[in-house]
């Protein structure tokens, strides 16, 4: 999906990805969605992130988290390259400019200090860890978080976040030759579908009612 339907596909076509996140307006697997992501991703993409070279002139660190978004969303692991680039780019503050030049690696565009980068680095460690698709009345956990945020016998929790179905706090933790997902949640209103998408394992649903999944370690992890 180009900018416009008068206008090639260029970097101006990250604003359809939009779509996809933050309105979520189409499903994970849309092709308008997948396919410009594609595009962007194999002609926007300096130093592993989206570079736009229209106005910006750098390295964007937001919308390389939108693309990253989209590809959370469709469970495309490829997030994980996008969000290291963009974690690889912060400056020692902990901060990254609205646009950041390649080869000296600070700002050349925009503020120095862009708080919309850092709101959307905070969001995405959100939505690594817990995410709606409101659409489907699901709430998704753990479908970003990497093998190297655990390890056996290591615990690894979240919370208590905000989600549109009520606040949940979460973890993760390894017994043996299982590791075992915990929930423990103040629901508004109907119990939402839980899922739990690991990285590297099958989705698993959790039974109505019911506050944890236990998944085995897979013999790699062990």
């Amino acid at each position: 999906m180009p900018a416009s339907p008068y206008r090639r596909l260029d970097s101006g076509s990250i604003g359809s990805v939009a779509a996809g996140y933050p309105l979520k307006l189409w499903d994970p697997y849309d092709p308008r969605v997948s396919h410009t992501v594609e595009h962007l991703m194999e002609h926007c993409l300096v130093e592993g992130g989206f570079f736009h070279d229209i106005a910006h002139s750098g390295i964007n660190a937001y919308l390389t988290l939108h693309i990253a978004q989209v590809l959370l969303r469709a469970g495309d692991t490829r997030f994980f390259a996008l969000m290291d680039a963009i974690r690889s780019l912060s400056s020692s503050t902990g901060q990254w400019p609205e646009a950041i030049h390649p080869r000296i690696r600070s700002g050349c565009m925009g503020d120095g200090q862009h708080v919309w980068a850092s709101a959307e680095w905070s969001i995405m460690m959100r939505n690594c860890i817990v995410r709606e698709e409101e659409k489907e009345g699901i709430l998704i956990l753990l479908s970003g978080v990497p093998e190297r945020w655990y390890k056996p016998g290591s615990m690894f929790s979240y919370g208590p976040a905000p989600t549109t179905f009520g606040p949940i706090s979460l973890s993760i933790s390894s017994r043996g030759n299982r590791l075992a997902i915990r929930w423990d949640a103040q629901w508004r209103g109907r119990e939402p579908r839980v899922q739990v998408r690991l990285p590297g394992y099958p989705p698993v649903e959790a039974e109505p009612g019911s506050d944890s999944i236990e998944l085995p370690v897979r013999e790699e992890d062990i």
